[in-house]
């Protein structure tokens, strides 16, 4: 990769990291974790499901790194929707030269508008709900565009313990207010032991590799 499109990668705000071959974008998280790390659920389920022969719906894709992954893994038709149209997924996609179909301008409620009910094989809501006023009806308008047996993977913040945590949030940096135990991003029983692994594997490697690594050649565990 020459100078000039690692200077334009550079200069785009990145929301993920990907290892373009011989460049590896930034990602937005500090060096005391790994890059990706509040996706480590998803990739959990990405790693063993085969999704050759599914149509795909990312929701809410932002810089397009779990797209890529369906399309690098074999998925025929992956199409990724945002409210906004990120620089970052155009120029990562023309990069990796993937045929991912992206559409912007698309809130959840667009989307049985768009699709037909019963469309997708596999959706993913990586990320989303949490941004929302009804996560329930999010979760609804994706079920029935869903194929019968179709899978949703739905990855999104928690809170630990059985005491109400309440978050008050703005457009600010950080949040007004935020009681302790407030968790990271959860999609499955056992993410816990996901992050703890993923963590104390990207310490103790002198390269500080993430225990996922997404490339051209898709997702691969370390």
């Amino acid at each position: 990769m020459n100078a000039v499109m690692i200077e334009k990668i550079d200069r785009l705000k990145r929301f993920h990291a990907i290892d373009f071959g011989d460049y590896i974008s930034k990602g937005r998280m500090d060096n005391n974790v790994p890059p990706n790390y509040t996706l480590f659920g998803v990739y959990q389920f990405l790693e063993k499901l085969d999704v050759k022969e599914m149509t795909c719906l990312d929701v809410g894709a932002m810089s397009g790194i779990v797209s890529f992954i369906l399309k690098l893994r074999g998925a025929p038709q992956v199409t990724a929707t945002d409210l906004y149209k990120y620089d970052t997924f155009v120029l990562a996609r023309e990069i990796l030269g993937l045929d991912v179909e992206y559409r912007t301008g698309v809130s959840l409620k667009d989307l049985p508008a768009i699709f037909n009910k019963g469309h997708f094989d596999l959706i993913i809501l990586a990320g989303v709900i949490y941004h929302i006023f009804s996560p329930l009806e999010a979760i609804a308008i994706c079920r029935n565009l869903l194929k019968e047996n179709g899978l949703m993977l739905v990855e999104t913040a928690m809170a630990r313990g059985k005491e109400p945590k309440l978050m008050l949030n703005t457009e600010m940096e950080d949040p007004i207010a935020q009681e302790k135990g407030t968790s990271d991003h959860v999609v499955s029983q056992g993410y816990d032991e996901v992050l703890r692994d993923g963590r104390a594997r990207f310490s103790e490697d002198r390269r500080g590799r993430a225990p996922y690594h997404v490339s051209r050649s898709g997702l691969q565990a370390i």
